[in-house]
């Protein structure tokens, strides 16, 4: 995310638009574009092969998983009871 903040806040001349003023108001129109400025797009192109050189997405999905698994394990007993609670009140609305 930073370095898409950052790419979306980068001007034509590679510096950083003022963050007190949205992104339209410190670029040219003739620069507010989808594909960005060049500077834009040479800090997405290297994000990309940064991303693909180090398997930045099947690490982060690992990541993610085990921190998702450690709260679910942390928190068994009150995610239990939570589940069991909406259960009951779907069977009491006669959702169930």
């Amino acid at each position: 995310m930073t370095a898409f903040r950052m790419a979306i806040s980068t001007g034509a001349n590679g510096e950083t638009a003022d963050r007190s003023r949205s992104l339209e108001d410190s670029l040219p129109r003739d620069q507010q574009t989808f594909t960005g400025s060049e500077p834009e797009r040479a800090i997405a192109l290297k994000d990309f092969d940064c991303r693909a050189q180090t398997d930045y997405w099947n690490r982060l999905v690992a990541i993610h998983r085990d921190l998702e698994r450690q709260f679910v394990d942390q928190n068994r007993s009150a995610l239990d009871q939570m589940a069991a609670s909406i259960e009951a009140d779907l069977e009491a609305a006669g959702w169930r």
